[in-house]
């Protein structure tokens, strides 16, 4: 839960910061992506729930939702340094870092939990 919790939380914070004078930053919801990450956290803490009460899931299901914000995560990030990196100015916002910790946390969770909630 913690994992889709940080996605869900990261999707609304900054991922891009000091691009544009008088703008603080650009958040994921600014974004389409913003909002399928945003999803993919509650649908990972809906599981993450799940396997809490002892409810059984297809764990496929569950990895699926994570590959689809790992990915998410992984290009706008990428995206981001490379502009950062042709502007010269900008970096890297709070919400970005929390998505991509989410991720890490998500794949450590589902890999120590497996067969917990294979339906």
């Amino acid at each position: 839960m913690l994992a889709g919790g940080l996605a869900a939380i990261g999707s609304w914070l900054p991922w891009a910061t000091g691009f544009l004078s008088g703008i603080p930053g650009i958040t994921g919801i600014d974004l389409t992506d913003g909002w399928m990450t945003f999803f993919a956290g509650l649908a990972f803490m809906v599981l993450g729930f799940l396997t809490f009460t002892g409810r059984p899931y297809p764990m496929w299901l569950a990895w699926a939702v994570l590959a689809n914000w790992t990915a998410i995560a992984i290009i706008n990030f990428l995206d981001i340094r490379e502009t950062i990196e042709d502007a010269g100015v900008g970096s890297i916002g709070i919400g970005m870092w929390l998505l991509l910790l989410g991720v890490v946390i998500g794949i450590v969770g589902l890999v120590k939990g497996r067969g917990k909630s294979a339906a």
